[in-house]
């Protein structure tokens, strides 16, 4: 149906009550009398909608339309604050061939025509000379839209030109996506989950295993609806009337844990494999689990309990055992085995605990875990590894998803047809490890790849100066390649380590087509540009029409259509399929002319996960070997790794003995609060809610602050052999003992091997997950602290560049 702007105000705030929502919108929203040099937009972005008053090629304040996250309050000044790109600049020293100087900030403004053609030249230098293996363009957390999407526009326009290298592999969940497919058949992460009404419903036990929803879920790859919390308000008042247990397994206390009054277990970092098996071994000892669950519908169990009773290793997974490495006792490891058995139990797992070496394993153990229960299949039962984000467990709607550009042309001839001098693409993780190993061949997934020999970096939409482990060890390697572009609208360390930069226009600054509601593909907005583009940024469309122009094939890229008309094709995919359905559409042009542009799909469909496989694995098995569930995976073990076996394993970590010595602190690196990774990190407001005296915030327990002389605002050395980090003290009960947790995604502010503001991948171990996956094992690191007893530092990562001459 189509909405008005009101209606839809009240709608999207489904978990408040009217006197809430009264409080939560401006008056704008209830204004009687418009003055008529006023607009009123309704819009979206990754962290919600909201209403914007306009006028002239201003926004004067905005309504926000749910009560869950503070950051689309505040998104939108990403449109114009210190941080934004101005115009198109060219590294100092990159004018003279010199590339010592990367990381310098100095920078030259230019032209946009000399900047596309730095950007052709040297790119088209590299297709000649090297070929695709020489070429590697990145993009992640920073597409959005159906038309303007960065990661598309990038790569439509350089297959155009010719192939490039790829990576795989998320950094927020590789070593789930790599293995769970070997397990399950599916990647879990981003798959359909079961309601949640069958939560509250059916659930009487729920497991948090790392997982933290009530903060996660007020980001998306699209714009979230924020549905997902009045299923979690359910399950609050089931957990308040006795009829749902939640215990929450994490060494911090979530936002969930409290806002649902869950008991935490604090176990200690990177230990929750060793409690699964113990856990495993006491369902087999006390022959307390699900007997037919385990005959009937999984493959390879008799490896799998031959390696709990320590046949294949000399050593029984006993809960004595589990108790000495993750530090619970064996009553409550006990305990929590026995109410396995009497209650529905959910094992909802986040993705923090899988970003560790040997990840994978703590994933097939959780499966493992949940297949002794039995209860997989079930309404409210067995496991889940996606509840955290993307409106993930809401229902789903009946309507069908829109057209979208495609990075391919069809029927067109790229400029170079050269071929690939190595494996097309790369694990994204080991970014680092493949720049200074050209040629290197390494285990993935069971295959052996090929290194490629890098020579061009092109970014768009991504930050790996944030997002990449052990930074200073990445600006070695980064110093390495011959030439580094970056496409942004904000100053990242990223643009600072570029010899290019080109100012893109932010998605509030553009017309636009967009999914409403991410798993549950609510509706449709029609984002309307709310001002002109800022000083001198350009679309991402834009900037790679301009670059295909270069070599005639500007037709090809844009096949002879306009912005307006992209748009148009891309809804009406929308709205002949949902013709089909039954489902009456506006047409376009009806739809695009209204300023709240909004179209909600009709359908609330409920989901279990697992249910026809439940009902009949041979009907419905899974993509499996075996069509059931592994529990031994002879395709691993024909792998032959070390450090992967082909069943739920323990390994301790390469840093179990640092650790074990009493001399570090487990920093424990969160998805941050305010901000998506390390977006949003250049808008103050946001920083300023939950900063530390204007650092990132590290939650140190109050033991120990007091053993260092700390109190809550003090600055903290945080160190270790890769670098330093200074973060700001909150003294709190939040972290265990000998545990600290600050936030992953702060921009970087260099000095030497120190990093200002906050960034804690200074400190993270650049190791692969295992040679299975090759994934990010940063979650956590080991280090030292002490009291910062220098000068207040000069922290300028939020200025912008030092602008000078060429």
């Amino acid at each position: 149906m189509v909405l008005s702007r009101r209606d839809f105000l009240k709608k999207t705030c489904s978990v408040s009550t009217k006197a809430a929502l009264a409080m939560q919108l401006s008056p704008l929203a209830f204004a009687s009398q418009a003055d008529p040099n006023l607009r009123r937009v309704l819009t979206g972005s990754k962290f919600g909608t909201f209403e914007a008053e306009l006028n002239g090629n201003s926004i004067k304040k905005i309504s926000v339309d749910n009560i869950h996250s503070k950051m689309v309050y505040h998104a939108y000044k990403t449109i114009n604050n210190p941080s934004r790109i101005k115009t198109p600049m060219v590294r100092k020293g990159y004018l003279s061939g010199d590339n010592s100087d990367r990381g310098s900030n100095e920078f030259v403004p230019i032209s946009w025509e000399k900047a596309i053609d730095i950007l052709y030249k040297e790119i088209d230098n590299a297709q000649s000379q090297h070929g695709p293996s020489s070429i590697f363009p990145l993009s992640h957390w920073g597409m959005f839209g159906q038309f303007g999407n960065c990661g598309t526009a990038m790569q439509r326009a350089l297959n155009l030109h010719g192939k490039t290298m790829s990576s795989t592999g998320f950094y927020s969940f590789a070593a789930a996506e790599s293995i769970l497919p070997e397990i399950v058949g599916d990647i879990e992460v981003t798959s359909e989950q079961t309601t949640l009404n069958y939560v509250a419903e059916h659930t009487e036990l729920l497991i948090l295993w790392g997982c933290d929803p009530i903060k996660n879920l007020k980001i998306g790859f699209s714009v979230p609806d924020f549905s997902p919390y009045k299923y979690w308000q359910q399950i609050k008042q089931k957990i308040d009337q006795g009829k749902i247990e939640v215990i929450s397994i994490d060494p911090v206390t979530t936002d969930t844990q409290n806002y649902l009054n869950a008991k935490n277990i604090p176990i200690k970092p990177h230990t929750d494999t060793a409690l699964m098996l113990g856990l495993c071994y006491e369902l087999l000892e006390q022959e307390t689990y699900n007997k037919r669950f385990i005959e009937d519908y999984t493959d390879g169990h008799e490896e799998f309990f031959a390696y709990l009773l320590g046949e294949k290793d000399g050593v029984k997974k006993t809960t004595q055992w589990a108790s000495e490495i993750c530090g619970l006792p064996v009553t409550t490891i006990k305990s929590l085995a026995k109410k396995f058995t009497t209650k529905r139990t959910l094992l909802s797992s986040g993705w923090s605990a899988q970003r560790a070496e040997h990840g994978e394993h703590y994933c097939w153990s959780l499966v493992a875990l949940a297949s002794m229960i039995g209860e997989i299949g079930l309404p409210g039962g067995g496991f889940s590894f996606g509840y955290n984000a993307n409106d993930a467990g809401a229902a789903t709607s009946n309507g069908s998803r829109l057209g979208v550009m495609s990075a391919t042309v069809k029927d067109s001839s790229p400029k170079y047809d050269k071929p690939y001098t190595s494996t097309p693409y790369f694990p994204t993780s080991r970014m680092v490890d493949v720049i200074n190993n050209p040629g290197k061949v390494v285990p993935f997934k069971g295959k052996d790849i090929t290194y490629p020999d890098l020579k061009v970096f092109v970014v768009a939409g991504a930050n790996p100066l944030s997002t990449h482990q052990d930074v200073n060890q990445l600006k070695q390697a980064l110093n390495k390649l011959d030439f580094i572009a970056t496409i942004d609208c904000q100053w990242t360390a990223t643009c600072r380590f570029s010899d290019l930069v080109l100012p893109t226009t932010t998605v509030w600054e553009r017309d636009e087509l967009i999914p409403y509601g991410n798993a549950t593909n609510r509706g449709v907005i029609g984002m309307k540009k709310l001002v002109e583009p800022m000083y001198e940024s350009k679309d991402d469309y834009e900037i790679w029409r301009l670059f295909a122009a270069k070599f005639d094939r500007e037709k090809q890229f844009t096949e002879g259509k306009s912005q307006i008309q992209w748009l148009k094709e891309f809804y009406d995919k929308a709205y002949t399929d949902n013709q089909n359905r039954g489902i009456n559409m506006p047409v376009f042009e009806k739809f695009w002319t209204q300023d709240s542009a909004i179209f909600e799909y009709p359908g609330q469909n409920d989901f279990v996960r697992y249910a026809d496989f439940k009902e009949d694995p041979d009907l419905d098995g899974l993509a499996t070997d075996s069509g059931l569930i592994q529990l031994f995976s002879q395709k691993i073990a024909n792998a032959n790794l070390k450090d992967c076996p082909p069943y739920p394993s323990w390994m301790e970590t390469s840093d179990w003995k640092e650790r074990s010595s009493g001399e570090f602190f487990h920093l424990i690196s969160l998805h941050p609060t305010n901000r998506l990774h390390s977006q949003l990190c250049g808008v103050k407001e946001l920083r300023d809610l939950i900063n530390a005296n204007q650092h990132e915030p590290l939650w140190i327990n109050p033991a120990d602050a007091k053993e260092f002389n700390l109190v809550t605002g003090d600055i903290v050395e945080t160190y270790n052999a890769k670098g330093k980090v200074l973060l700001g003290a909150i003294v709190s009960d939040k972290v265990s003992q000998g545990v600290l947790a600050t936030q992953e995604g702060g921009w970087y502010s260099p000095d030497g091997d120190t990093c200002l503001y906050g960034n804690v991948n200074i400190l993270t171990t650049d190791r692969g997950a295992s040679s299975w996956s090759q994934g990010p094992s940063a979650q956590t690191c080991l280090v030292k602290i002490k009291k910062y007893q220098g000068s207040i530092p000069n922290i300028d990562c939020f200025d912008g560049p030092k602008i000078v001459k060429a």
